[in-house]
């Protein structure tokens, strides 16, 4: 990431200071117009779907071993790697507006009736997912024809290896990087 550099005043009582602060140049490297933002958006939402439908067909697989096996009574049908990326798609698609509303309405509903900001914040993400929770439900009922009920366990399932996965890959590493911090200062201290 390149740094521009940029002149900042701060006002003091004695006058004014100019300061130089790094700060960091977010420009696109194809420029700053508004198809190269499209273009990132639409690129990272068709990456996203590609890793969803990854989840998705894993969760599908999951819950097919559950109930016996894809030959049993209870299975569901796995759709195809393009059709699964289709439904990662609309899922993503659905549930960003979803969030999006849901954190702004019920976010600002609970600051302006006196909750600090923290708060305010918790409680419209535990709404949203929530709400998304449904939207993912519904959206795997209708598209793999499905009962509700197993579109939740899906879903449940699909939470789950999104679970594993964040756990295995952000908060492991932040932990062993603490352990070797906090042995690197013990070593200095000794």
């Amino acid at each position: 990431m390149e740094f521009a550099f940029s002149v900042r005043e701060a006002h003091l009582k004695s006058g004014t200071m100019f300061v130089i602060a790094k700060t960091p140049d977010f420009s696109l490297p194809f420029g700053d117009s508004e198809f190269a933002t499209v273009s990132v958006l639409v690129l990272t939402w068709l990456a996203a779907s590609v890793v969803n439908a990854c989840f998705l067909r894993l969760a599908l697989a999951w819950y097919n071993r559950l109930v016996g096996g894809t030959y049993s009574e209870a299975a569901v049908a796995t759709p195809s790697f393009v059709g699964a990326m289709g439904i990662a798609a609309v899922i993503l698609l659905l549930s960003f507006g979803a969030r999006f509303a849901t954190r702004t309405v019920v976010g600002l509903t609970a600051v302006s009736m006196g909750a600090t900001p923290l708060v305010g914040s918790l409680i419209a993400t535990l709404v949203a997912v929530g709400l998304v929770y449904l939207i993912i439900t519904g959206v795997l009922t209708s598209t793999l024809s499905t009962t509700f009920g197993r579109a939740a366990l899906i879903t449940l399932l699909y939470y789950t290896i999104i679970l594993i996965i964040w756990l295995v890959a952000v908060v492991a590493p932040y932990c062993v990087a603490t352990l070797i911090e906090m042995w690197n200062e013990a070593a200095r201290d000794t």
